[in-house]
């Protein structure tokens, strides 16, 4: 549902999807393809990238569901996440 009918968003190396839902509260899913990198590096971009969303969810829209998919990269730190998904979602 996210990717038929959602904002398409480009914002650094990730991808990002969102749509309202009709929940109190944002959810958010990750799509990291092998290609990105070794598991230890995917991991890694995960939990950094839910850090990220935890941290900034009280910025974000209540009931949002977020898709991200993330493009092959270097790792970057949990703030250069968040300021790309709060871009991306145009905040």
């Amino acid at each position: 549902n996210v990717y038929k009918q959602g904002k398409r968003n480009t914002s650094g190396p990730l991808l990002i999807y969102s749509i309202y839902n009709k929940l109190e509260f944002s959810r958010l899913g990750l799509s990291i393809p092998k290609h990105v990198g070794n598991s230890v590096k995917r991991n890694a971009i995960k939990r950094r990238c839910r850090e990220a969303f935890r941290l900034r969810c009280d910025a974000l829209p209540e009931g949002i569901d977020i898709v991200i998919n993330v493009r092959p990269h270097e790792l970057l730190s949990m703030e250069e996440y968040a300021a790309y998904i709060m871009n991306g979602l145009g905040r």
